[in-house]
């Protein structure tokens, strides 16, 4: 039986005479018809067991490398276009990930848009003493009308000023713009409605079905004269709006805004004039304007929710003019009111739905890369057939002696320490010869 014990700092050898180390491998000329002919190392042990089978957890690793070596550039003219390309899809992958950290920043914010909604508002009468036909024959002073029936009807009717048709689902209806609508009927000395002289509707706090909300609101009573009455409005906003104190409203330059918004306009106010304490930089030390509204030398500022409070009103209804009209049948298309409100803009939604689906192509972009990744791998592998072939056709002669001298080196480091120089390992310049780059790359080609 054929055995070697030795102590190979390059790594070590198994009973086959196979080195687990730099170099690693059967190289070519050796054991393939190469060097020596057909005779292989395997043929001085025959008694040795076979090795080992491979590692049950081998994982086969697919190429990543996606650059091209600069080595190309004299071969294939279009490997520079090709890395300009690369440059490019770095740029543009880096601004995509901008704008995508953008549309989330935007996304978890509430964008709101304003529209106008058009109130309508109109009313109609019936049964009244004008509107009775009476024979040619017959005078008005003689006839005894029955005012018992005589009526009217007041609509109030809304809906945004915009292109979305009528029936469009997504309609935004007049009710979910108001927490309330209440109309004041004021009618003349001595005259009473039956169901009282004020009506009103108010948001229910319970989740309502969207076929509930309406965009026409009817009252009818009964009447012969004239009514003035009040229509008034609560807007819905999210968040609350308030109105300013005429002194916070005159030191920020702003009537109305959120909690929040009123928050962060003081603390611009006191970034700008530089009104932060040196030592506590929670600390505000008011100017003579401060003073007036907060009526304090120094605030907190994580205190300053309860120093604005007493500045913020709620915000006042809003009040429309009409008087129901009893001497003419209706009043349709004569007055109407534009009300400012605030939406969601329709932008946050396609925002949403553009992240959600940010990774819907990724799987292709994998396969792309894969496939440029075995492209890179076979174009470098052609590469080093081409550069063999061409420097054995340069100089068949010199080519073959320094092959012949690598595959002995090869054979040399396979059998074992014979032949191997520690001296030479102990220099630098060992690490940086071709011999060790080769021997790298063959034992990576062949996992051993």
């Amino acid at each position: 039986m054929y055995q070697r014990t030795q102590n190979n700092p390059s790594g070590t050898s198994n009973r086959n005479g196979r080195l687990n180390g730099i170099g690693g491998g059967v190289p070519v000329g050796v054991g393939g018809g190469g060097i020596g002919g057909s005779a292989n190392i395997n043929s001085l042990n025959m008694d040795c067991p076979p090795p080992p089978p491979p590692a049950s957890g081998y994982i086969a690793r697919k190429p990543t490398n996606k650059n091209l070596s600069h080595k190309f550039d004299e071969i294939i003219p279009e490997a520079k276009l090709y890395r300009s390309l690369q440059e490019t899809e770095r740029k543009l992958d880096a601004t995509i990930s901008r704008k995508k950290l953008d549309l989330q920043d935007i996304s978890a914010q509430k964008i709101k848009k304003t529209e106008f909604l058009r109130v309508f508002v109109s009313n109609t009468c019936t049964d009244q003493p004008w509107q009775f036909t009476l024979p040619e024959d017959v005078s008005t002073s003689t006839f005894e009308f029955d005012t018992s029936n005589a009526a009217w009807n007041l609509r109030i009717e809304g809906r945004l000023v915009n292109d979305e048709p009528a029936d469009s689902p997504e309609r935004k209806k007049f009710s979910t713009f108001f927490t309330s609508v209440a109309v004041e009927l004021n009618p003349t000395e001595g005259e009473t409605f039956e169901g009282g002289n004020i009506v009103e509707w108010h948001e229910s706090t319970a989740d309502i079905p969207a076929n509930q909300d309406f965009d026409v609101l009817d009252i009818k009573r009964k009447g012969l004269n004239n009514v003035p009455c009040k229509i008034i409005l609560q807007p819905k906003e999210y968040p609350n709006k308030f109105q300013l104190s005429a002194e916070l409203a005159s030191l920020l330059g702003i009537q109305e805004d959120t909690k929040a918004g009123v928050i962060l306009a003081i603390w611009q106010y006191v970034k700008f004039y530089k009104l932060q304490d040196n030592s506590d930089k929670g600390l505000i030390k008011c100017n003579d304007a401060l003073k007036a509204v907060f009526q304090a030398d120094t605030i907190s500022f994580p205190l300053i929710v309860d120093h604005i409070q007493p500045h913020l009103h709620q915000r006042p209804p809003i009040v429309l003019d009409y008087v129901i009209r009893t001497d003419i049948e209706n009043t349709l298309g004569e007055t109407a009111f534009d009300i400012v409100v605030e939406i969601d803009d329709p932008v946050q939604e396609q925002m949403a739905e553009m992240l959600s689906n940010w990774h819907n192509d990724q799987p292709e972009i994998i396969a792309i890369d894969d496939q440029i990744a075995l492209t890179i791998q076979s174009l470098n592998n052609s590469r080093l057939r081409r550069e063999f072939f061409y420097q054995l056709s340069s100089n068949p002669a010199e080519f073959c002696k320094k092959w012949i001298a690598s595959q002995a080196r090869d054979l040399k480091v396979i059998s074992g320490d014979k032949g191997f120089n520690e001296e030479e390992v102990r220099r630098s310049d060992f690490y940086s010869d071709e011999f060790l780059s080769e021997s790298i790359h063959m034992l990576l080609n062949t996992r051993r």
